[in-house]
């Protein structure tokens, strides 16, 4: 509890790690853009292609055999490409939805923390259940992975008396960008200690 307690107390360190994940959606969402184009390109290219074998069939240059199995395969590139484009889409969607994220999670944090002291033992049990994705045990060692959900009807109640600001829990590592796959809404971390 303290490691979670000093975590949601210490937005600057939230905050770095926001900031680093934040500086690489532009380039991520330029990236898909540039292959988007690329692939819109190559489908213009496969319907032409499928275009001109008609035409060659008419002109009676190509079998309706060999029509056949070169249309199947351009269908078949055609079909790969349009799924790479959906999936492309969905990525974006998912790099804007992280972008809103990244901008609402001080929001959550502070909400959190108001009244974090306070807190009785079923309120700190509901806000790690909300908050700690998975725990990693090792020899040596213990990972704790951290998932900030910013769906506000997720949200445990918060207390109604605010937090003490001379008062915080210690002991806590810095925690680190997690390398888990949050769902949506969620940004992950993980505290090693």
């Amino acid at each position: 509890w303290k490691d979670l307690a000093q975590w949601l107390q210490e937005p600057q360190q939230l905050a770095r790690q926001l900031q680093a994940q934040s500086s690489v959606i532009p380039s991520l969402l330029e990236a898909q853009a540039a292959e988007q184009r690329t692939l819109k390109n190559q489908l213009r290219s496969l319907e032409q292609s499928t275009s001109r074998l008609v035409d060659a069939y008419q002109a009676g240059a190509l079998s309706l055999q060999e029509l056949k199995a070169r249309r199947e395969r351009l269908e078949e590139q055609k079909t790969r490409t349009e799924h790479r484009v959906e999936e492309l889409s969905r990525q974006k969607r998912r790099s804007l939805e992280q972008r809103k994220v990244i901008d609402e999670v001080s929001s959550l944090c502070e909400t959190l923390r108001v009244g974090l002291a306070h807190c009785s033992f079923d309120d700190r049990r509901a806000i790690a259940q909300l908050l700690i994705e998975r725990i990693d045990v090792g020899e040596s060692s213990l990972t704790i992975h951290y998932i900030v959900p910013l769906d506000a009807g997720r949200l445990p109640p918060s207390p109604a008396t605010p937090m003490n600001s001379s008062g915080g829990p210690g002991g806590a590592t810095s925690p680190s960008v997690s390398s888990a796959i949050a769902p949506p809404g969620a940004i992950a971390f993980l505290s090693a200690r």
